[in-house]
């Protein structure tokens, strides 16, 4: 189905930021799936998990957070903070259905398990797309990659949806959605065409600060499951097999073919997603 854009206001202090959401609702539907992207992507980044879902019943709601995407750029690095992206996601929560369940991407995942532990774990389940469990020099690593990108111009269109689809390694999806990936992923400024993030944004970065995941996963009452690509150099974490058996409600989900991060725009990772979303939303047995 062909999803919506939605623009709303985020208050960040003394600044009023617009975000814009992408929704694909079906008719009637009482769940959803809020899905939050990468450090560098979009909400378009689950456009094909959203069609998938949307059959099913499901709303999907994805925004471009803060800058990134068709949401505003603020053009400094201490207003985006962790606060602040919390207040984009507590906004964009307002899309959910009555039984509302999570799904994010690296960064993202992180940002939004935050969110819920916050605020008290309103989900029926929580899907984690490739998430480093805690700081380390594997994801220091991606700062210098990301500051260069943000200042990288190239000179058309084509040329940096060429740089986006290598990088990403998007070669696999049919010419229409490359485009339309590449659309949501460069943007053109004074005539030049540049990554669609704000290289404010990248300054930052946020990861600078030690950090774990370790405690709330342990204690995180609702399913949760840990997806992880053949390549991602998270999934080696020592840490993982002891967290799963700590928490009956953790699962695991590895070895997905796809590089750092799964793109989960392969039909075999959409039906795996799905389904699992399908068995959180499910009755109890009883």
């Amino acid at each position: 189905m062909i999803g919506r854009t939605e623009v709303v206001g985020v208050a960040l202090g003394d600044v009023m930021a617009e975000m814009a959401v992408r929704i694909w609702e079906p008719a009637n539907s009482t769940r959803s799936a809020l899905c939050l992207h990468g450090f560098a992507g979009t909400g378009q980044d689950f456009e094909m998990l959203a069609e998938t879902l949307a059959q099913t019943g499901v709303t999907v709601i994805a925004p471009d957070m803060i800058g990134r995407g068709k949401s505003s750029f603020l053009g400094r690095d201490s207003a985006y903070s962790l606060r602040a992206y919390m207040a984009c996601i507590s906004v964009a929560a307002q899309f959910q259905k009555a039984e509302a369940a999570q799904l994010g991407t690296s960064w993202g995942g992180l940002i939004l398990l935050a969110w819920l532990a916050a605020t008290g774990w309103r989900s029926r389940g929580l899907v984690l797309n490739d998430v480093p469990l805690q700081s380390g020099p594997v994801v220091q690593g991606f700062r210098t990659a990301l500051k260069e990108e943000a200042l990288r111009a190239f000179p058309s269109f084509d040329a940096a949806a060429a740089h986006v689809i290598a990088s990403r390694r998007m070669g696999f999806l049919d010419p229409a959605a490359q485009r339309r990936f590449a659309e949501s992923r460069v943007m053109e400024i004074g005539g030049q065409w540049r990554m669609a993030y704000d290289p404010a944004v990248a300054a930052e970065y946020g990861m600078d600060v030690a950090f774990s995941m370790l405690r709330p996963l342990s204690q995180a009452p609702v399913p949760v499951l840990m997806a992880y690509g053949a390549e991602s150099p998270y999934a080696a974490d020592p840490d993982l097999p002891a967290l799963a058996a700590a928490n009956p409600r953790l699962q695991l989900l590895m070895g997905l073919d796809d590089p750092h991060p799964p793109s989960l725009m392969k039909l075999g990772q959409i039906l795996q997603v799905a389904g699992w979303f399908g068995q959180c939303f499910a009755p109890p047995r009883g």
